[in-house]
């Protein structure tokens, strides 16, 4: 008897344990069918809300193709009618009129003919105001049309508007009108006080004094630039060396303070010119040779710069690499996903210290050096 009974508290908890399982399956399922119910139903309400767009497409093309082809046929018969009006008078003005001699009744046949051309020059007359008012209407037409296109679209109703939306629509229109009414009838704009508009007279008055002001500083300003700008424009004409040893035209026309040296000048450019051109050309390698000195302390600065950009450099590496130093080895982030899920990403930063060797930094050195013109070997 207790084998029997155990065996079946045994059956029991099996079937217990089976009947757990069939209802932890059954509302899975069940979840998983109400998920994909919501997930038709959300697919059929945008196939629905597609179709009505494209139906709404669909009708607004008509429309639009309807009022085109309505304009076009109108355009057309007026054409149609002007092309007619000019070929009956064209006809009318190309007739032949057969004349016949008749010696008896010749202010007759003058007074005819005159009458006939005063109606035909009336007849022209009217058909070409005829036509430039026509013109005028076309194009008057077609302006008023190309501006008011926006404006009239905008107060539009579409074709498939009901009378009764129509008519909200209309409320809605005459509702917001009257609030705009109120709103521009009780916010009257109020005018400022005495005391505001004398601080801003002042203010404006301090404002155009300071304005004065940075105006005569700029002229200054400009004067001193244009005053650099000369100097500048003439040291780079090779004017660099005027003062020291000047040209026969500049001792010729310079304007000094010492009116006897200025004789002594002019007195050797004139008597011995032998002596001045051996002065020149002394004065000439003298400049050469300043020249060459401006050229090597130049050169000289190249390379101090280039050190200079080098060590600093190498300073910013051996920073940057102790704060890599002190940063953290690895962080986690999660990023929620959309919808019930979520994932989480593990984005491991760098655990190792960042390291520059030495040859690296004088490799790089010696390439700055090569680009701005240093040697490469020093």
């Amino acid at each position: 008897m207790k084998r029997e009974r155990a065996e079946l508290e045994n059956q029991l908890t099996q079937a217990k344990r089976n009947h757990q399982l069939a209802e932890k399956n059954y509302a899975e399922t069940k979840t998983k069918l109400e998920v994909n119910e919501i997930e038709q139903q959300k697919i059929r309400l945008q196939n629905q809300r597609l179709k009505e767009e494209i139906s709404k497409v669909k009708h607004n093309l008509q429309y639009i193709k309807a009022q085109y082809a309505n304009e076009t046929r109108r355009h057309e018969q007026d054409m149609t009618k002007i092309q007619d009006r000019l070929l009956s008078m064209m006809n009318n003005r190309h007739q032949v009129n057969v004349t016949t001699l008749d010696m008896s009744s010749h202010f007759a046949t003058t007074l005819d003919d005159a009458s006939d051309n005063d109606q035909v020059v009336q007849l022209y007359t009217g058909a070409r105001h005829l036509l430039e008012t026509q013109i005028q209407h076309f194009e008057g037409t077609q302006t008023k049309q190309r501006n008011t296109t926006d404006q009239v679209a905008q107060f539009r109703l579409p074709l498939d508007c009901g009378g009764q939306e129509a008519i909200e629509r209309v409320n809605d229109l005459l509702d917001r009108l009257k609030q705009e009414w109120d709103y521009q009838i009780t916010q009257q704009p109020q005018g400022y006080p005495e005391e505001e508009v004398t601080a801003l007279q002042n203010q404006i008055a301090s404002l155009q004094e300071a304005l004065t002001e940075l105006a005569e500083e700029y002229e200054e300003a400009k004067v001193r630039y244009e005053e650099t700008t000369k100097i500048y424009k003439r040291f780079e004409q090779g004017g660099f060396f005027d003062t020291l040893y000047p040209t026969p035209q500049a001792a010729a026309h310079m304007d000094s303070d010492d009116e006897d040296e200025d004789e002594m000048i002019i007195d050797l450019i004139d008597d011995k010119p032998e002596k001045y051109s051996v002065l020149k050309q002394k004065a000439m390698q003298e400049q050469r040779a300043l020249s060459n000195s401006a050229l090597a302390l130049a050169k000289e600065r190249e390379k101090l710069e280039a050190e200079r950009w080098a060590f600093v450099e190498m300073r910013r590496a051996l920073e940057a690499q102790d704060i890599l130093n002190d940063t953290v080895p690895e962080s986690h982030y999660t990023i929620p996903s959309s919808g019930r899920s979520s994932f989480s990403t593990s984005m491991p930063l760098r655990t190792g210290p960042y390291t520059q060797s030495i040859g690296d930094v004088n490799r790089a050195r010696k390439r700055q050096r090569s680009f701005l013109g240093a040697p490469s070997g020093k």
